[in-house]
């Protein structure tokens, strides 16, 4: 077979997609832009294999952080496809880091709970608001087989496939770069748009809860970036803390701020250094008395905070949601009703006790403690990981409406971190001490003789 049969294969797939594109009416644009994209699918599968995953992992990284949609799809879930296109065409022998085995358990215990929580959904929904749970199908699988589906991909599939990757410690600096750069350009693109949600900016997202979850995971994500050790990581941590802080605030997500506040900590815990947390706590609560009571009084996020009417309805609904979510939990909170009523509680563990039963709240025990083993057993100068995780972690611990599902912008930064090879102990100790750590490879009487034993 011809050496090039993946280009003729990628132009042959591509022009069936532009030709069910205008089967199906789409838009024009949208027919123009799989045609275009035709040339870069061929480049990058002709392309070096190293090259063209880097290429990939950036760009879906970068879509992750502003998750722009072509049509009904995410272009971070068409780039991770193109990624396992490229891992299928062109396979490598080279070592795979170890898989995180705890997290994946925690995660399939989730999914069966899901799957068991099928088995008792019940005749009638749960939630006077029957907008709250809406069926959705995905290609050929029953609406309760689709949610099983997107949450094993979204969450199983991102780690293995960012784990068979293979990615150096530069390239995965790389693609969080882009990740944080991505909620910038949201952000940027935020603050120029008309807010169309009672005054609340929705960036480049859905919905502005989700605009300002992300904002506040990228702010954290900056911090991590801020205390590394290169210029550009450092110039991106600047931009994506101060953009983050401004997307919060654009956005109206009160459990923004909290998270924003929960990962602070979290990172000073992964440092581990009780001084700076106390430091934190002070400087933190002066800066928020005067960002609500100065330059961002008006903003959406200190109003609401304050409350306002809006933020006052948003209550109430809540509070009825909650009160239906109480009722579900003591009626199937052993078995659940299936990951469809993961969402509407507004509470983390009543939406995880509601759609999964007991199997999956142990399966989010299990995810929760091993992500903080990971963080506790991260050195001192990886301090990108650490905040990745500890904003993955603030996550879980200020779930108020998002809880824990399939959001790219969640699970694809925790992947690339869990995927990148470790920092090793004995590298650091040597590059902070490189004496001591030539006399720890030789004897003891190699050190008399090169004079460095004598006094």
């Amino acid at each position: 077979m011809s050496a090039r049969w993946p280009a003729y294969f990628c132009v042959v797939g591509a022009a069936a997609l532009v030709a069910t594109s205008s089967a199906l009416h789409l838009s024009k644009l949208m027919a123009l832009a799989l045609a275009a994209a035709i040339p870069a699918v061929v480049v990058l599968l002709r392309a070096d294999r190293a090259l063209a995953l880097q290429v990939c992992i950036v760009a879906a990284a970068f879509f992750a952080g502003a998750p722009v949609k072509f049509g009904e799809v995410d272009v971070t879930d068409i780039l991770l496809f193109l990624i396992v296109g490229i891992l299928i065409l062109k396979p490598s022998d080279e070592r795979v880091q170890p898989a995180p085995r705890g997290l994946l358990i925690g995660l399939s215990l989730l999914i069966l709970g899901g799957v068991v929580g099928m088995l008792f959904k019940p005749a009638t929904p749960p939630f006077s608001d029957p907008g709250l749970v809406v069926p959705r199908r995905l290609l050929f699988f029953s609406p309760s087989m689709s949610d099983v589906v997107r949450f094993a991909y979204g969450t199983i599939a991102v780690i293995l496939v960012v784990r068979l990757c293979r990615l150096t410690r530069a390239q995965t600096r790389r693609a969080i770069i882009a990740f944080v750069l991505g909620a910038s350009v949201s952000t940027v693109w935020g603050v120029f748009q008309d807010p169309g949600y009672l005054g609340r900016s929705a960036g480049l997202t859905v919905h502005p809860v989700v605009f300002g979850w992300i904002s506040a995971y990228s702010a954290l994500v900056g911090i991590g970036l801020l205390l590394s050790k290169t210029r550009a990581a450092k110039r991106a941590g600047v931009l994506a803390l101060v953009l983050g802080l401004v997307g919060i605030g654009q956005s109206g997500t009160r459990s923004g701020v909290l998270m924003l506040v929960a990962g602070f900590l979290i990172v000073q815990l992964g440092l581990r250094s009780m001084r700076r947390v106390s430091q934190f706590i002070l400087l933190g609560l002066l800066a928020v008395a005067i960002g609500l009571s100065g330059v961002a009084g008006d903003t959406p996020v200190a109003t609401r905070l304050k409350g306002n009417s809006f933020a006052e309805v948003s209550d109430q609904g809540r509070a009825t949601i909650q009160k239906e979510s109480f009722a579900l939990v003591r009626e199937h909170g052993v078995t659940g009703l299936g990951l469809r009523y993961l969402y509407p509680a507004h509470n983390l563990i009543l939406g995880v006790l509601g759609a999964t039963g007991v199997i999956g709240l142990i399966g989010l025990l299990v995810v929760v403690v091993s992500l903080v083993r990971r963080l506790l057993s991260l050195g001192p100068d990886e301090t990108m990981a650490m905040a990745v995780l500890a904003a993955a972690l603030s996550v879980y611990a200020c779930s108020w409406l998002v809880n824990v599902g399939w959001g790219q912008w969640f699970w694809l930064p925790v992947a690339l971190v869990l995927s990148a090879p470790a920092a090793r102990a004995g590298d650091q100790e040597a590059n902070r001490r490189p004496v001591d750590a030539a006399q720890r490879t030789t004897r003891p009487s190699e050190w008399y003789s090169r004079g460095e034993g004598t006094t």
